[in-house]
């Protein structure tokens, strides 16, 4: 038969402290058109706006030549800051940017 074990307050205490790390899930990617903007449309307040992006810097790696040296270039990577309410539309201008967003809500 199986025993019991009581845990005392600190060893449950111990267990709700420990940080949960928080990991970056792949939603979906984005081609940026040229002379096109990104906009988002709140959800819950039905606002359109530009899109905010973080630059990531690009790093590479040659393990067949130099084993361990990374190489680090410029930022030229955007990634975009997701908001939960939000859904993103690449337009020329905000105007356009409306026409889209009614398109979707008809689907």
């Amino acid at each position: 038969m199986k025993e019991t074990e009581l845990k005392t307050k600190e060893e449950i205490h111990l267990h709700a402290e420990k940080q949960i790390e928080k990991q970056t899930k792949f939603i979906g990617s984005l081609r940026l058109q040229s002379g096109h903007t990104c906009f988002e449309l709140n959800t819950a307040t039905g606002e359109i706006a530009k899109a905010l992006f973080h630059k990531q810097n690009a790093v590479f790696e040659n393990p067949k030549y130099n084993k361990g040296v990374k190489k680090v270039l410029e930022p030229n990577r955007l990634k975009l800051i997701v908001n939960e309410q939000c859904v993103y539309v690449n337009a020329l201008n905000k105007k356009n940017a409306e026409k889209h967003f009614k398109r979707m809500v008809k689907k």
